[in-house]
């Protein structure tokens, strides 16, 4: 959505950016706060450390520096392939039964 301001004959124009935070952005900053909250409150993390962890994040930031945070530090296609997918496979193999094996005759 655009705005046209008419100034002594010339027009400016100006892009609006999203008034609210992205749902992409939205769900990776409510993941890490909710898991460090949750590590916090198992004791897992000190109170102090959490809090430390929690001020690296742009949360009084406007939404534009929010989005080029999370897009520029956070590649999830990365992520997924490079720790999730192969924690799970691992994962897996380990859990799965072995076949016994028949013997020759």
């Amino acid at each position: 959505m655009t705005n046209a301001i008419e100034m002594t004959g010339t027009t400016e124009v100006t892009k609006k950016g999203p008034k609210t935070l992205p749902m992409k952005p939205k769900t990776m900053q409510c993941g890490i706060v909710g898991f460090l909250k949750k590590m916090e409150l198992e004791g897992f993390l000190e109170t102090g450390v959490c809090e430390t962890l929690l001020t690296k994040l742009p949360l009084f930031g406007t939404v534009e520096e929010q989005v080029s945070y999370y897009d520029g530090n956070f590649d999830t296609k990365h992520i997924e392939q490079t720790y999730i997918k192969p924690r799970i496979q691992e994962h897996k193999k380990a859990n799965k039964p072995q076949k016994e094996k028949k013997p020759r005759q």
